[in-house]
């Protein structure tokens, strides 16, 4: 949420509450006049009852002979007096009724110095509320309808001596319209003064939100560059760290493999050759012995294969490059290590391509690993297409199978020394094949799906120094 939002959702708050205080105080007020103008109306409607109750007893004694009797006499005499009586408010009323039948009869009616004689409501209806509470014998006080059908504050008191009713009210509006507009008015004002107050924070606070925001810019500026150079800096670390287990693990692996390599050449040398002996010299009718003279003599040739693994991975050999024609060494590769019977080989090689500035011995000996593998891949047979072309100045030789793939965890792993996943050998093949083409100025490429082939593409250099 950003700072001028949060300043917004401040000034909102402060409108609300100030609002909120506004409204609870203007209520306070207005309970308060309420109470008093009910106070006031029960006052005024108990005095006159019992002003007019005294005022009928008097006449009822010496009134008697008064036209129309004591009772017109009080009432002619209650009448006179509200004509010089002012009344309260813009709305205050004082009414005076009996009950004739089921209609409430008003017998005076003053509000503003006016008399006048409302015409008659029925007892069922429902306005008059204040006066049926009153000729019910009811004291107190009501907001409800009068016999206009406005709703009024009124105090109603029964008249006992006469048998009437006395109603105080005034209208529930007159009551509550000081209190409407002052919440108006002081809501305007809150609202105004807030408004004000508001504006002028923002014009002082503005250059402040601007530098924090700036800050904040930059501090998430450096956080992100930050992160960058931690993620950078973590990923040389583990580079650096692979490289120096790789480095080491290769170290280890050269001394052991010439010392291992030159300690077994030797014997196997002598096996062979007494294998080659024994073969000569025993009659042909031995065949167990032929059987496992054969067996000897096989596994005697893959452990020097093996020991010659480890005496090329583990010497360090100069590049003896000179110019020569890829499709050439490829011819050779497959000429020497023909396929089997259940694998097609297809060699699209380019004759048009410049000659490649090689050690044409180590090459050739990538491509024969390379190949073998590939056959090896494809043990229910297949087919493995060859091809050759010119791309962004290196020569590219493409060497792809139908086999069964690898998978993408040991894509990771393809190249290190001692892995593998053939059932025999020590996992040397890639890994030379990988070094000596790195040390003739390309590299080996991979791709491959599982259970889709493989493709091994060779990338090697067109130009290059004839004395390096």
């Amino acid at each position: 949420m950003s700072e001028r939002r949060r300043i917004f959702y401040m000034i909102l708050i402060m409108v609300m509450v100030a609002l909120a205080a506004a409204i609870v105080s203007i209520g306070v007020l207005y309970q308060a006049a309420f109470d008093e103008q009910e106070a006031r109306l029960v006052e005024t409607a108990q005095s006159q009852a019992r002003l007019i109750e005294a005022v009928a007893r008097f006449d009822a004694e010496q009134s008697r002979d008064y036209p129309g009797g004591s009772w017109e006499a009080t009432l002619s005499q209650v009448r006179e007096a509200h004509e010089n009586y002012e009344g309260f408010g813009e709305t205050g009323e004082f009414t005076l009724a009996q009950l004739e039948g089921n209609m409430i009869v008003f017998l005076l009616n003053h509000r503003h110095r006016d008399l006048q004689d409302p015409d008659p409501v029925s007892f069922d209806s429902e306005r008059a509320e204040p006066m049926r509470l009153a000729l019910s014998g009811f004291s107190g006080t009501v907001v409800g309808l009068d016999y206009r059908g406005e709703v009024v504050l009124a105090a109603h008191e029964p008249v006992a001596e006469l048998d009437m009713g006395i109603v105080a009210k005034i209208d529930l509006a007159e009551v509550r319209q000081p209190f409407i507009w002052a919440g108006l008015i002081a809501g305007i004002i809150v609202v105004v003064l807030i408004v004000f107050a508001a504006l002028g924070f923002l014009r002082m606070s503005n250059p402040i939100i601007k530098r924090l925001e700036d800050s904040l810019e930059t501090l998430q500026t450096y956080s992100g560059r930050l992160e960058e150079m931690v993620e950078d800096r973590t990923k040389e670390l583990e580079e650096a760290h692979e490289t120096m287990i790789r480095t080491e693990k290769l170290a280890f692996l050269g001394e052991l493999a010439g010392g291992v390599g030159h300690e077994l050449r030797n014997p196997l040398g002598v096996i062979t050759n007494a294998v080659y002996y024994l073969e000569s010299t025993q009659p042909v009718s031995a065949e167990k012995l032929e059987e496992y003279l054969g067996i000897i003599a096989s596994e005697a040739l893959g452990a020097s294969r093996i020991v010659g693994e480890l005496l090329d991975y583990a010497r360090v050999q100069q590049s003896q490059r000179e110019f020569i024609a890829i499709s050439e060494l490829v011819s050779d590769v497959l000429e020497k290590s023909p396929p089997p019977e259940n694998i097609n080989v297809a060699a699209n090689l380019s004759q048009e391509l410049p000659p490649s500035f090689i050690d044409a011995q180590q090459i050739k000996q990538v491509f024969t690993n390379l190949v073998t593998n590939a056959y090896q891949a494809m043990p229910q047979g297949g087919e493995l297409i060859i091809s050759t072309h010119v791309e962004n100045g290196q020569i590219q030789l493409s060497i792809a199978d139908t086999g069964m793939g690898i998978s993408e965890d040991n894509m990771k792993k393809l190249f290190e020394p001692l892995f593998t996943t053939k059932a025999r050998g020590i996992g040397l093949g890639l890994a030379l094949s990988n070094r000596l083409v790195e040390a003739n100025g390309g590299n080996i490429l991979v791709e491959s799906e599982e259970g889709k082939g493989a493709t091994f593409i060779v990338s090697l250099p067109v130009q290059g120094d004839k004395h390096a």
